[in-house]
């Protein structure tokens, strides 16, 4: 019988993205925090496009800056990198060990495809219980989804 697979992004699907990256810009942003965030939302991807590659933590930067640009507010100096920095400790959402551990008792092997670099996912899996199969970064494949680098690396 062949193998059977179930591949799952990390952020926003494992991981409670919205509530982490919230966490980490209310220091910076108070009220505005929600708005940056929208627009961050809107701005990562143009960001990810415009350079065949560049590191996640250099992505999340330039649109954090941008998006901060665009409601009106600066990031404060020695900020920037506030995502990265604290993208390993974004919290889980409550169930995704179940989960995880039930895909396992299916039989399932499992494999995150994700466009983070190796070193800030290496963080965030310290949190789970369950390992995974296989991990698809986008510093590996030098390449973000939805381009189909990932799929390729993981056949």
């Amino acid at each position: 019988m062949a193998e059977r697979w179930v591949t799952l992004d990390c952020y926003g699907t494992l991981v409670d993205r919205d509530t982490g990256m919230r966490h980490a810009l209310q220091p910076l942003f108070g009220d505005l925090t929600d708005e940056v965030l929208r627009e961050y939302r809107r701005i990562e991807r143009v960001v990810e496009a415009e350079q065949p590659f560049r590191r996640y933590r250099g992505v999340l930067a330039e649109a954090l800056g941008r998006a901060a640009v665009v409601v009106g507010v600066r990031v404060p100096n020695g900020e920037s990198h506030v995502l990265s920095e604290t993208l390993p400790e974004w919290p889980l959402f409550a169930d995704t060990d179940l989960v995880l551990q039930r895909l396992r008792d299916f039989g399932l092997r499992i494999a995150v495809l994700s466009n983070v670099d190796d070193d800030l996912i290496a963080g965030t899996l310290r949190q789970l219980t369950v390992d995974f199969d296989e991990i698809v970064t986008a510093e590996q494949v030098r390449s973000y989804k939805p381009a189909d680098a990932h799929l390729v690396e993981f056949q």
